[in-house]
């Protein structure tokens, strides 16, 4: 009984404290990135204008632009409101992950794993960021799960199979990223037909088989429709403007969980194998749903941003969360007894050398919720509130904002927009988002901002991260702000540069773009 209620208070600290950190100050960071799309779309919904953001049709997603749009509905229009959806799935993950590794692992992988998801950065971020990932996050851990059951239980429980199908079906529409689970869900089923079939058990050879060759027939179906097929395609061969793929280049996806989780991120790898020895066909089928689809990302997806890859690492979690079940099993155990001090001593040697090394996650953990500022883990951020309240004063009536985030600027300064793009780039190739966009004008060359100037005042607002990357702007369009622009004081967190190019002075803002 102590030790059942010991259990449970440990659980409860851990829920609490992952909830915590993805409540606090909810509302305080301004609108970033991609959250200006489900917002746009859910003030065009509440106003009777379709699934529209400004300038074409926003065809994502829309269940959560419907979510955000009843939050706004019930809250008001706020940032907090606009997070709220993504807060709920983020917390309903918390619980999904605890079920998971308790029916397949037991309580005690599923204690550490749940804490890890509690204080995971990646994890605390989607669950604040007005945006699809909370969801699919938590729909594909309950496809994996309803996946794994209906392939075990066998044909007599078909309310896992629905399950599972009604759970993928809604993780893709989130995004299509999900169905890389069906690949490794296909690759179990034939592993286990195999497996049944050498120790003659037909039944179950035919029932894992009939699925592996069902999700496959989905597949080649699926690909003989132009529009799924050219969807892939694109996927493959046309990075977002920022990604440039190089031969032999790393995969951004292990850079990225390296730098911000560490050793915690080695140890995962050591984990998979632990999980599959410990538990065998359980941890066989975790891990198969977390590396076939990592492998599938980070190789076939060109815009190989590490933010497609971060619904996964629940996955991930829960066979570190076998490691440490296993560990602490062979510790309590009488045979371990003569080992325990040097165990010990190694241990502590691990942690201290080693340590270090994975303290950048969990001070993101413990201190990204409390700040005004700092990127998220699934895109840039920008204080466009900050720099609103700064030099909204300042702007004419009839100023023109020239910026690389046109939403932003629409949102917060209300102003319409000019977008800043390299003159050598086609805008209807390789950036697929700015395709049949009406409502901006697409700056390519600085002869543009010139004949702009003599019609309206301008103002330039970029963000300082894209301004100082090389190849992002194309240079006739920097030393044209620099030459013909005024930088404009900004809040000490700002990650914005401002310039007033309202006046033809020769004041050089160098100062401000660096």
């Amino acid at each position: 009984m102590t030790s059942r209620r010991a259990y449970l208070a440990a659980l409860v600290v851990v829920l609490l404290a992952g909830a915590s950190l993805r409540v606090v100050h909810l509302g305080r960071p301004a609108l970033c990135c991609d959250e200006f799309y489900d917002a746009f779309a859910a003030h065009s919904w509440l106003d009777g204008r379709g699934f529209n953001v400004p300038g074409r049709e926003y065809t994502r997603a829309r269940l959560m632009v419907l979510a955000t749009a009843a939050s706004f509905t019930a809250f008001g229009r706020h940032e907090w409101s606009a997070r709220l959806p993504a807060l709920v799935f983020g917390l309903l993950t918390l619980g999904a992950t605890w079920w998971m590794a308790r029916a397949l692992f037991g309580r005690g992988a599923a204690l550490a794993a749940v804490a890890l998801v509690a204080i995971s950065p990646d994890a605390i971020d989607i669950s604040r960021f007005a945006r699809l990932y909370a969801p699919l996050t938590f729909f594909v851990l309950i496809a994996a799960v309803a996946s794994f059951e209906t392939i075990e239980r066998g044909p007599r429980w078909p309310l896992w199979g629905v399950a599972a199908l009604s759970a993928e079906l809604l993780a893709t529409h989130f995004h299509p990223v999900a169905l890389t689970l069906g690949a490794a869900v296909c690759l179990y089923a034939a592993v286990m037909s195999a497996a049944a079939l050498a120790r003659r058990d037909w039944l179950s050879s035919a029932w894992s088989g009939a699925i592996a060759i069902g999700i496959l027939a989905v597949a080649v179906a699926a690909a003989q429709l132009p529009s799924v097929r050219a969807t892939f395609v694109r996927a493959a061969l046309e990075p977002l403007p920022w990604y440039r793929p190089t031969p032999g280049g790393a995969w951004v996806h292990h850079v990225y969980l390296r730098d911000e989780y560490g050793w915690l991120w080695i140890a995962v790898w050591a984990a998979t194998a632990v999980a599959i020895a410990r538990a065998g066909r359980a941890g066989l089928f975790v891990a198969l749903a977390f590396w076939v689809p990592f492998a599938l990302i980070s190789i076939v997806v060109a815009t190989k941003h590490h933010r497609y890859t971060l619904f996964l690492l629940p996955f991930a979690w829960v066979m570190l969360g076998v490691a440490v079940a296993t560990i602490a099993g062979w510790w309590r155990s009488a045979a371990a007894r003569r080992y325990r001090v040097p165990v010990a001593a190694a241990a502590a040697m691990l942690v201290a050398t080693g340590g270090p090394a994975a303290f950048p996650s969990f001070a993101a953990a413990s201190h990204r919720p409390w700040r005004m500022t700092g990127p998220f883990a699934t895109g840039f951020y920008h204080d466009w509130r900050g720099a609103a309240a700064a030099i909204g004063p300042l702007l004419p009536p009839d100023a023109l904002i020239v910026s690389d985030q046109w939403h932003a600027s629409m949102y917060y300064l209300h102003r319409p927009s000019m977008r800043l793009y390299p003159a050598d780039r086609d805008a209807a190739a390789g950036d697929w988002e700015t395709i049949s966009r009406r409502a901006d004008i697409i700056v390519q060359h600085a002869p543009e901002l010139v004949n702009a100037q003599s019609q309206r005042p301008i103002w330039v607002v970029v963000s300082e991260g894209r301004w100082q990357r090389p190849g992002y702007y194309d240079p006739a369009l920097v030393a044209f702000v620099r030459r013909n622009c005024r930088p404009a004081a900004l809040p000490p967190s700002a990650t914005l540069v401002a310039c007033d190019c309202t006046l033809r002075t020769m004041y050089s803002a160098r100062t401000a773009m660096h």
